[in-house]
């Protein structure tokens, strides 16, 4: 069952207080079918109070990484906030601290081919001591930009027995379109000039009213956002790659044959209204498809009115977004 598409203000939660759980940043050596190892940065916190019994598994936008002291409080505000219990993976090659990538997800990222990478990415979940996964009544995937690519990524190449309550797909940059896909250069670099030009729009609004929390740690946060964007050396691998891969529908189409997502998952199509990344035209496409499939799943699609793609970086509309699709 698929709904219209529903426009909605964002009420911006303001009385957010500094969260009392600190979570815990953990490194993982994880090995593929290859035996190449690949490091990679997580972090856990849990803010399940009062029999919650909800885990979120999220992934990273392209400008962030789990070693960001922002992003850690961001998660910390989320946890505690939905009384959630959330694990955030680091894509490989790209974080303050994690390895590059190996030659697998190298050749297989400049096809468009995500398997490899998902694979190392489910290994860490698997294997990380708390991962919130032996103890659910709810399991959550998302975010936010490339985090919402690796999300469908995720679901297509989802171990067995990984079943989805709930998928939030929240800005996602590579949006359906009647073009072909991967057939020159133009597609990357259309992409690389959205983001360019239009990535950062209204960030400093959004900035402006995570510090007004008065407890986010300012002036670190900024330098380890600058220190991400010079340091991400993968980033540009993974923007090609966004270009030639299979679309989502496919990506949703594999994961509902394999039982990963089912008539009981909701998928949560979500964009603000003034993105250039991730427009609205197009989230209403991906919305129309799904509803034309043979995937059952319940769509849930809001547009954010006058929101942009960075949005992400106010925790007060963060959470108010997350908030209301977790309700």
């Amino acid at each position: 069952m698929t709904q219209a598409t529903e426009l909605r203000l964002v009420e911006p939660v303001f009385d957010l207080p500094e969260p009392h759980i600190q979570g815990e940043l953990l490194p993982l050596e994880v090995a593929d079918a290859h035996g190449e190892v690949s490091r990679l940065e997580t972090f856990a916190v849990d803010g399940r109070t009062h029999g919650s019994r909800r885990t979120m598994l999220f992934f990273q936008p392209w400008s962030d990484t789990n070693g960001r002291i922002f992003s850690q409080d961001r998660f910390r505000a989320v946890a505690a906030d939905t009384r959630s219990h959330v694990l955030s993976i680091d894509s490989p090659g790209i974080g303050l601290n994690n390895s590059e990538l190996t030659t697998t997800m190298d050749e297989q990222l400049r096809q468009g081919n995500f398997e490899a990478v998902c694979e190392m990415m489910w290994a860490a979940i698997l294997k990380h001591p708390h991962s919130g996964l032996d103890d659910l009544d709810e399991l959550v995937l998302g975010f936010h930009s490339l985090g919402s690519v690796m999300t469908s990524k995720m679901l297509r190449y989802a171990p067995e027995g990984i079943e989805i309550d709930r998928v939030l797909l929240m800005e996602n940059p590579i949006m359906p379109s009647e073009r072909e896909r991967g057939t020159d250069h133009a597609e990357f670099v259309r992409l690389a000039g959205r983001f360019s030009l239009f990535g950062a729009s209204g960030q400093g609004h959004y900035f402006a009213e995570t510090w007004q929390l008065g407890w986010p740690d300012k002036t670190s946060s900024l330098a380890q956002f600058a220190k991400c964007l010079t340091s991400q050396k993968a980033h540009w691998l993974y923007g090609v790659a966004m270009t030639k891969t299979e679309p989502i529908l496919d990506d949703l189409a594999v994961a509902w044959r394999r039982g990963t997502i089912t008539k009981e998952t909701v998928l949560h199509i979500l964009n603000g209204t003034n993105s250039r990344i991730s427009p609205t035209d197009l989230n209403d496409l991906l919305a129309h498809y799904l509803q034309e499939s043979s995937i059952e799943s319940e769509v849930v699609r809001v547009g954010y009115i006058g929101e942009t793609h960075a949005v992400n970086n106010s925790f007060p509309r963060a959470v108010a977004i997350l908030r209301e699709n977790l309700s």
